[in-house]
């Protein structure tokens, strides 16, 4: 079976893209609107530093298509302390928040272990038990300690996707843990200063139909707050290119 894929950018407030990706004439209301009519798919960022409001979720939901899916990336307050015994219950205080407002439109929810916070195989047992099992789950391993089979193993056995991500600066997994598969790509304008070049696109489209073969394949371009103007465009060119392939 042949899953779905899904192509799109990490948040969509983005000033460097007034003007570039979005129309000048355009109000900044209507970004996510105009977003999502370029896009199948947004990550959802400001969760990760504060609460949002279930108004803020339902206002979200209805300004997308019918299609649309948003990823919604998990509150630092479970990442920073996933290995507090208590982590079961801040999980169900982010989860209260209003997540649950997007409806069919929410998918998988991202959780990035940070740097600096070292792997512990009860405490991932534990924080992986504590997830909700109605919702989609990955993990992004940052710190060099969850490069290790244990990790694999508890990720698969709870379904779920640990990130794939061309971000030299943090562990690089391809083991397949769930039956979909989540990609971020860095498109900083350090190493890409004029976008992804078609090669390199390219080769991250046959990638992605590698995947795709397996489950669905969910694709988000990343950057700096500063940088990045040209995400929102390499997005597309990937979408086109695995729509015509």
């Amino acid at each position: 079976m042949t899953g779905r894929v899904r192509v799109g950018t990490a948040a969509w407030k983005k000033p460097n893209w007034r003007g570039t990706f979005y129309p000048a004439s355009l109000v900044q209301r209507r970004e996510l609107e105009f977003a999502s009519s370029k896009l199948r798919t947004l990550e959802i960022n400001s969760t990760f530093r504060g609460d949002q409001k279930p108004a803020t979720f339902a206002s979200w939901r209805d300004e997308t298509p019918d299609d649309f899916v948003f990823a919604v990336k998990g509150s630092q307050l479970v990442v920073r302390l996933y290995r507090t015994p208590n982590v079961g219950s801040r999980i169900e205080q982010f989860f209260s928040t209003g997540v649950y407002e997007l409806g069919a439109k929410l998918g998988p929810v991202l959780w990035q272990l940070p740097a600096g916070v070292p792997y512990s195989a009860d405490a991932f047992a534990r924080f992986l038990e504590a997830l909700p099992s109605a919702v989609r789950h990955c993990v992004e391993a940052r710190d060099p300690s969850f490069d290790t089979p244990g990790f694999l193993r508890l990720a698969t056995d709870h379904n779920v996707a640990v990130v794939v991500t061309n971000d030299p600066a943090q562990p690089t997994f391809e083991t397949v843990t769930a039956d979909f598969a989540y990609i971020r790509l860095s498109a900083d304008d350090e190493r890409y200063p004029d976008g992804y070049d078609d090669a390199t696109l390219n080769a991250w489209a046959e990638r992605v139909r590698e995947r795709q073969v397996r489950g669905d394949v969910f694709v988000y371009f990343t950057h700096k707050d500063d940088t990045g103007a040209h995400t929102p465009f390499d997005a597309m060119r990937l979408q086109q290119l695995l729509a015509t392939s």
